[in-house]
């Protein structure tokens, strides 16, 4: 039923999911999902098209809101929340008496700056391993900031400002959401400014915060940027500065801090790790599972020892498995 080969694929149909090479139609989970983005026919959310329309040119994009159920051929098809970014979805699939899921980067607890998951049984679950392996467990954001806060508080007691690294898109609302409303000064750099103002079109409010290079040099309160931007030469510029990167990589003990040249590191997701991976498998409590993605042998390993029919998908040798 289903083949594998730089996505999955949904035979006897055209539709494949999340794929990252060229196809005739490929299902995109959200905004982050593949760099791929050259099919010829996509289907996604609207709030995940007007995060990526600049990258959308010349495509066919079909926008499809969530909970609302259409027909491709004999399959019927609906699009469900995530839990993670704006427009993040699974994707569920009505083939004949069949209840099929897609499931990528996922969030099972409620965030304030997403639509939260929707779960739903079904008979076939296609999941994808991001973090699939048991040193991958985060804790909920409203647990992950307490250090987070700590840092920011010694830093301006010692006069200093502090500075987050963090994923452009995700994590960086999140914070600025969590720290915003404790009534910190914020100050955001642009690249991060301008997500910002797609979340708003999809609905999401922000704490007020000023853009990083307008407000001067004389700050105080919390900067927030991307990693791409660390060498930035308004950083640079920037006086009694301590850098901290709050990421999932985070949660690594052996992960070296001079990568990203901070001195602190805070784990932080707004993506499930490992634990919140297996409670979703169970909730849906499918028949078979297939796992994609990172760590997809442990992941699927770990599913069989608790019973479930789970199998790997790897490489175009494994065609058929089903």
């Amino acid at each position: 039923m289903f083949e594998f080969n730089n996505g999955v694929h949904l035979k006897d149909s055209a539709i494949w999911f999340d794929a990252s090479k060229k196809k005739k139609l490929s299902f995109i989970s959200n905004a982050l999902s593949t760099k791929f983005l050259r099919h010829e026919k996509v289907i996604t959310t609207p709030q995940t098209y007007k995060l990526l329309k600049s990258r959308f040119k010349s495509i066919d994009v079909l926008q499809c809101p969530y909970n609302h159920v259409f027909n491709l051929g004999e399959i019927e098809v609906e699009l469900l929340p995530s839990g993670y970014i704006p427009g993040a979805c699974q994707i569920l699939l009505y083939k004949g008496n069949l209840k099929i899921l897609y499931v990528a980067d996922f969030k099972m607890d409620v965030l304030a700056m997403s639509t939260p998951l929707e779960l739903t049984q079904c008979d076939i679950l296609i999941i994808k391993s991001k973090f699939g392996i048991k040193k991958y467990i985060f804790q909920s954001v409203d647990i992950a900031i307490i250090p987070i806060i700590e840092f920011i508080n010694d830093c301006l007691e010692r006069e200093q400002l502090p500075v987050l690294v963090a994923d452009r898109i995700g994590n960086s609302q999140e914070l600025i959401r969590l720290i915003g409303d404790m009534g910190y000064n914020l100050y955001i750099h642009d690249s991060i400014h301008r997500i910002n103002r797609l979340y708003e079109e999809s609905g999401f409010f922000f704490p007020e915060y000023m853009i990083l290079g307008k407000a001067g040099k004389t700050m105080s309160g919390v900067v927030i940027i991307p990693e791409e931007y660390r060498t930035d030469k308004i950083l640079i510029s920037l006086d009694n500065t301590v850098y901290a990167s709050v990421s999932e990589i985070s949660v690594d003990d052996n992960y070296d801090k001079s990568i990203l040249n901070v001195s602190y590191c805070f784990p932080f997701s707004v993506r499930s790790g490992y634990d919140e991976m297996l409670k979703f498998v169970e909730l849906v409590n499918p028949g078979e599972v297939y796992v994609t993605g990172n760590h997809n042998l442990e992941f699927s390993d770990k599913l069989r020892i608790r019973g479930y029919d789970s199998s790997a998908l790897m490489s175009p040798r494994q065609l058929d498995l089903i």
